[in-house]
């Protein structure tokens, strides 16, 4: 059993704050975020929600052991949308090259994305 330590980072929410900078692309900064403050706190994991992180991010978490829970970037489901190609998106966003996640289809969401497979 692993239990989950660490934090959120909501990034698009950062690129409102006046000291953001260009820090998200600068790698020094990054592997700081994700390396040395972890190390700090004991953290093992973080949750990344409210929009995509620079898949360079991924990179340094897995080359530092951390567990990343990758939100998918959906905040409300109508009935009216395709299935189909709802879980064709969410399929296609779960393809990884091999490095530590967690797929969370929507932790935010109000009303539950249905679940089943189209046929």
């Amino acid at each position: 059993m692993i239990y989950l330590r660490g934090s959120n980072i909501t990034l698009h929410r950062f690129f409102d704050d006046s000291l953001c900078k260009n820090h998200p692309w600068d790698e020094q900064w990054v592997r700081k975020l994700l390396t040395d403050l972890p190390r700090k706190y004991n953290w093992n994991s973080f949750r990344f929600c409210i929009g995509p992180v620079p898949d360079k991010w991924f990179d340094i978490a897995d080359e530092n052991g951390l567990i990343i829970q990758n939100e998918y970037f959906i905040w409300s489901y109508r009935p009216y949308w395709d299935t189909g190609i709802l879980h064709e998106q969410l399929a296609n966003w779960m393809r990884t090259d091999g490095i530590t996640r967690l797929w969370d289809g929507g932790t935010s969401i109000m009303k539950p994305v249905p679940t089943h497979c189209p046929n």
